[in-house]
């Protein structure tokens, strides 16, 4: 996908004198991109960056963070099921009883105690299907 004019960038960031300054393969530093996310309300620029050591993995990294920044899911790199659990049941079942809240925490308790330290930027459908199949009400176990 095509990107327009300043929307994003690739540069070499220097960390010393530049010795190759065509291709910058020798030169001490690192590969630096960024992708243009719009103006904040004080009309600053907001941007998101990727380091690495070629420009062919800046360019992999930017590819990644487009197409995350298209599917709008943009969480945390710490952000773990866990912590998704949490806020969901804090602030996803308004309205509930809490009663309900209770119940939906005990029935993901087995769920997060295996895959509740995975970050979530990192969970796959196979993760999923590994934990545990959780009890239902009425069920003999």
């Amino acid at each position: 996908m095509k990107q327009g004019q300043g929307q994003t960038s690739v540069y070499f960031s220097h960390t010393g004198p530049c010795r190759d300054p065509e291709d910058h393969r020798h030169c001490p530093g690192r590969w630096r991109g960024a992708i243009s996310l719009g103006f904040g309300p004080g009309g600053k620029r907001l941007r998101k960056y990727v380091t690495a050591r070629t420009k062919t993995a800046v360019r992999a990294k930017l590819q990644d963070l487009r197409e995350e920044l298209a599917t709008g899911v943009r969480p945390k790199e710490a952000y773990t099921v866990a912590d998704a659990v949490e806020e969901w049941l804090a602030h996803g079942l308004s309205g509930r009883s809490p009663k309900t809240v209770a119940m939906n925490r005990y029935t993901l308790r087995p769920v997060t105690g295996m895959i509740g330290k995975r970050p979530l930027r990192k969970l796959t459908a196979a993760d999923v299907r590994a934990a545990p199949s959780t009890p239902t009400a009425g069920s003999a176990a």
